[in-house]
């Protein structure tokens, strides 16, 4: 699996969203050694796998049970209590659009909408998901 070195410094793996989704799924499954352990930790403290407002955490503490991290220019993968995985991607890399795509896709209701700031944080428009 080709490596590559994250945003945060944290090495990462080159995996196609296919996978990246499987993994999620078998996390949220309990299928690894250890996994019981990471989801009852992930579970338990939403806010401290990114914090609040961000992708993972507002879609953990919407869905229960639900295990989710972002990363890698703008991705977000979620494992729900179901055993389902899901991997999103926005093309451009930007983090922005993850949330409200996740939210729709996920039916989660809230932040199917945000905020498009400038630089003063004035809002200057809204990015919203449109069904087509």
């Amino acid at each position: 699996i080709p490596l590559a070195v994250d945003g945060c410094g944290v090495v990462t793996f080159a995996l196609p969203l296919r996978r990246m989704a499987l993994a999620f799924a078998r996390l949220a499954r309990g299928e690894r050694e250890g996994s019981d352990r990471i989801v009852a930790a992930m579970t338990a403290h939403p806010e401290l796998v990114e914090g609040p407002g961000w992708a993972a955490t507002e879609v953990m503490l919407a869905l229960p049970g639900a295990v989710a991290k972002g990363g890698a220019e703008g991705a977000l993968c979620v494992g729900l209590a179901d055993g389902t995985g899901i991997a999103f991607k926005a093309e451009d890399g930007a983090t922005r659009a993850v949330l409200p795509a996740a939210a729709h896709a996920l039916r989660i209701g809230a932040h199917t909408e945000a905020p498009i700031e400038n630089s003063r944080g004035d809002e200057v428009g809204r990015l919203r998901v449109e069904d087509r």
